[in-house]
């Protein structure tokens, strides 16, 4: 099994009922034969990519879908989710991304090509957003009980800090002097 294949297997489990850590660790249970560490590692990352961004990813496939991510097949929901998470978050070279998406999805294939590829070179900006609950909720994906709760408390401070969410930390490296 892929690394690819199982990540879109644990968000549908995911998706019908559980913890998404708990899913996970099923799934990862499950292959037979055992799946390598970096195997393991990406279908991880894909997962809890997809599961961060969820809000944002569901927005922008909404937008060249007839139907809407909701009333898509889960499969089909799970595949698209992942791919444009992994070319718009993941820095996978968006023709891998998609290309691996309609390998999974061979009755789909059409569309899931021309939505992924129409997908991942949309821009989304804070400003196509002008409430800002929905703001907070679809552009940073952040619950409505969070945006709710940061927005009364913190007013226009919670967009700087719902942008903080995604910065990555400063890798530091120190020498220990007494070894070398």
């Amino acid at each position: 099994m892929t690394p690819r294949r199982l990540a879109v297997k644990a968000l549908i489990h995911q998706e019908q009922a559980g913890y998404a850590n708990l899913v996970l660790d099923a799934e990862l249970k499950k292959c037979d034969p055992p799946m390598n560490t970096r195997d393991a590692a990406f279908a991880a990352r894909i997962f809890y990519t997809t599961l961060e961004r969820l809000p944002l990813l569901d927005y922008t496939i909404d937008r060249y879908t007839k139907k809407p991510v909701a009333k898509l097949d889960a499969p089909v929901r799970a595949v698209l989710r992942s791919g444009l998470a992994q070319a718009k978050y993941m820095q996978v070279p968006m023709s891998a991304a998609v290309n691996e998406s309609v390998r999974l999805t061979r009755a789909l294939a059409g569309m899931v090509n021309a939505v992924l590829r129409k997908a991942v070179v949309t821009e989304v900006h804070e400003d196509d957003f002008a409430a800002p609950l929905q703001r907070l909720g679809t552009y940073y994906c952040l619950s409505p009980a969070v945006a709710k709760l940061l927005y009364n408390q913190y007013d226009e401070e919670a967009f700087a800090m719902a942008a903080a969410f995604y910065e990555r930390p400063a890798t530091a490296i120190r020498v220990n002097t007494l070894r070398t």
